[in-house]
């Protein structure tokens, strides 16, 4: 089945729900010095994610993000497509969209991945969506 670009969720890749309290992000702006903006993530998917951060990050901002996946906490109702094992990685990204939010509070973003850290970066991802159903099972180099 091969999805879409639907303009109304901009989303070409379907995204995993993350338990917000138990993804952590960390963020270091383009001219930054070490990660100085935490958060969590709300979803994920190939391509980037959904998250907030307790301070304004503009759209096009260009980040390097430290993403902390959960794994599935036991027992924890509604995690069923949550991976048993968690995943750590880092990310260049650009920020595309702003929610809107309230006068006051944390804010949400849309996040677009540029260029993983590593190849293996990128794996650690697409294994871990894997194991949640979302992208198809990654085949080995030896089946290739």
């Amino acid at each position: 089945m091969s999805l879409m670009f639907d303009p109304v969720n901009h989303r070409r890749h379907p995204r995993l729900a993350l338990p917000a309290a138990y993804t952590h992000v960390q963020a270091r702006r383009e001219a930054g010095h070490g990660f100085d903006l935490d958060g969590h993530a709300y979803d994920i998917s190939r391509s980037g994610i959904r998250l907030e951060f307790d301070e304004a990050v503009e759209p096009g901002a260009e980040l390097l993000l430290r993403i902390h996946l959960p794994r599935r906490p036991s027992p924890f109702p509604g995690a069923g497509s949550v991976p048993a094992a968690g995943a750590d990685f880092e990310v260049a990204a650009v920020v595309v969209r702003r929610h809107e939010q309230e006068e006051f509070g944390p804010v949400r973003v849309g996040v677009v991945f540029r260029q993983f850290r590593s190849t293996e970066d990128e794996r650690t991802l697409l294994d871990y969506l894997s194991q949640a159903g979302i992208e198809p099972p990654r085949r080995s180099a030896a089946a290739a």
